[in-house]
């Protein structure tokens, strides 16, 4: 199993403990986007929430009441073996997606 860019630091001294650990789906309950699942649904109060690939990225788009919102996926968290959540960056915040 390959070990996360992020654990790198502590191979280098730790290397038998990140082995170990990047065996378990923890070690990717936080990680960089890559390209996710696509897809959209309609809340019964009729918001279009989309979830979509363009240049590489993920990206979120909400459509609600003639207005339209897009922001890029930065990160994934949740290891992905039942579910995962979108966390998006709006200046120096992330939030967390209504979108898993």
């Amino acid at each position: 199993m390959a070990v996360s860019n992020y654990a790198a630091p502590c191979q280098s001294c730790h290397a038998k403990q990140v082995l170990g650990y990047s065996h378990f789906s923890m070690s990717r309950s936080l990680r960089p986007a890559a390209l996710e699942p696509t897809g959209s649904f309609r809340t019964a109060t009729g918001t279009q929430f989309t979830i979509y690939t363009r240049d590489g990225r993920t990206w979120q788009r909400l459509e609600r009441e003639g207005e339209r919102f897009e922001y890029p996926v930065q990160y994934v968290i949740g290891s992905g073996n039942h579910a995962a959540g979108y966390l998006i960056q709006l200046g120096d915040h992330l939030f967390q997606s209504p979108l898993a």
